[in-house]
C-alpha cells in the first residue's frame, strides 16, 4: 500500500547513484565523441557539434526517448563531413565512445530509478557491452589493411567480407539465444 504521507507521492522518487551514473556516462560519451571528431577533423563544424551535445543533454533526461538516434546520426554526419581521412587512429576512441553512448542509454531506459548497481546488472551489461567493443580495434585495423591494398572492386573481397559478417551475426544470435536460456 502506498503511505499517503510519502513526500513522493505523485513525484518520481530520485534516482539511485547507478542511474546518475548512467546518465552522466550518456552525457559524458557524447561530449568524448565530439571531441574525437573535432581531433580528427579538418575542419569542424562546431554548430553542429553544440547541437550533438545538447541532445546528448536532453537524452541524459529522458534515455527512453527515441532522441539518441538523432545523436548518432548527427555523430555520423557529423564524422563524415568533418574527418578526411579514414584510417585516422581519433576513430578508435570515437567509435568506443558511441558504443558507451548507446550502453549508457540502454541501461539508463530500461533500469529503475532506484536500481542498484549488483553483480549480476554487471555480468548482464559486460556481456553485452564486451562484444562490440571489443572490435572496434579490430575493426579499424582491417580498414587500415584494406585501404592500404588496391583492391580495387573485388567481388571476392565482397563476398568474403558479406560471409564474414554473416557468421559474425549467426554467432551473435546464437550467444544471445544461450544467454536467455540461462537466465542471464
Amino acid at each position: 500500500m502506498i503511505d499517503p504521507s510519502s513526500p513522493w507521492i505523485g513525484e518520481r522518487p530520485p534516482p539511485s547513484p547507478f542511474q546518475v551514473a548512467l546518465r552522466i556516462a550518456v552525457l559524458a560519451s557524447a561530449a568524448a565523441v565530439v571531441g574525437f571528431t573535432r581531433a580528427a577533423a579538418a575542419s569542424p563544424l562546431l554548430v553542429l557539434e553544440l547541437v550533438i551535445v545538447g541532445l546528448a543533454a536532453l537524452c541524459a533526461v529522458m534515455p527512453d526517448s527515441h532522441v539518441g538516434l538523432l545523436v548518432v546520426l548527427l555523430v555520423g554526419v557529423n564524422w563524415v563531413v568533418a574527418v578526411d581521412d579514414a584510417t585516422t587512429a581519433w576513430a578508435i576512441g570515437a567509435a568506443a565512445s558511441i558504443g558507451l553512448f548507446h550502453l549508457s542509454m540502454s541501461a539508463a531506459s530500461v533500469s529503475p530509478a532506484a536500481a542498484a548497481w549488483t553483480p549480476a546488472v554487471r555480468r548482464r551489461w559486460g556481456r553485452r557491452s564486451l562484444t562490440p567493443i571489443s572490435a572496434v580495434l579490430p575493426m579499424w585495423l582491417l580498414v587500415n589493411a584494406v585501404v592500404r591494398v588496391e583492391i580495387g572492386g573485388s567481388s571476392v573481397v565482397l563476398a568474403g567480407a558479406l560471409a564474414a559478417i554473416a557468421v559474425g551475426g549467426l554467432w551473435a544470435v546464437q550467444t544471445l539465444v544461450r544467454g536467455e536460456d540461462r537466465g542471464v
